[in-house]
């Protein structure tokens, strides 16, 4: 046995998948991601604006959220992970944008990827942030 598939193992056997807020507010890119994630065994909640999304984040613990950018609603992703760094220090974030023209402040995200992106790539600092073998 491989020693990641000891530790996914080990993971599963207490019950703890990571769990993933993904914020997209384009269905196609959210729904494809969301599937490559729960591929990768990973439990995700999907949420099309950050509106919906802070009012998950204040009831459901989360291991890791990945946002959009600009999406509608009251506020936008930076927004969003600003908030959400704000009431947990140890959240990991990874943002997405089609508009950005650079990495947001690494005080928001720990990870940045333009669309677009490789869901490999993503999927991989999934695993690095998380220490998830997936």
């Amino acid at each position: 046995m491989y020693v990641a598939e000891a530790v996914s193992e080990r993971h599963e056997a207490f019950g703890h998948r990571p769990k993933v807020l993904l914020v997209e507010d384009e269905a196609i890119i959210r729904l494809a991601l969301a599937s490559e994630l729960r591929g990768a065994r990973y439990e995700v909640i999907e949420a099309s604006n950050a509106d919906d999304a802070m009012e998950i984040l204040e009831t459901v613990p989360v291991d890791l959220l990945i946002s959009d950018v600009f999406m509608p609603g009251a506020i936008n992703g930076l927004q969003l992970a600003e908030r959400a760094r704000e009431s947990c220090e140890k959240l990991k974030i990874i943002m997405l944008s089609g508009h950005l023209p650079q990495a947001p402040s690494t005080k928001l995200a720990d990870c940045y990827f333009p669309k677009p992106y490789r869901s490999a790539a993503v999927l991989a600092s999934c695993r690095d942030l998380l220490h998830f073998p997936g």
